[in-house]
């Protein structure tokens, strides 16, 4: 089963950048139950392209923020 096609369409003097989002949970427990297609897809554009890959990844907590605190004080 294929993750992905990809599709390369080269351009000489040109770079490609894929930015893979991905939600981090707060807990070490919780992030063995996340599913692992960030890893999956970023590992094999960087096996069967050239492209400059970057996982970004968002952590999630129930904890307010900071700003959340400053606006329940006021």
């Amino acid at each position: 089963m294929a993750v992905a096609v990809i599709v390369v369409v080269r351009v000489p003097g040109s770079h490609v950048f894929v930015l893979i989002a991905e939600v981090e949970p707060e807990h070490a427990w919780q992030r063995m139950l996340q599913n692992q297609r960030g890893a999956v897809l970023a590992r094999a554009l960087r096996r069967r392209t050239d492209a400059v890959v970057c996982r970004m990844r968002f952590r999630v907590s129930d904890r307010p923020t900071p700003v959340e605190r400053t606006a329940a004080a006021g």
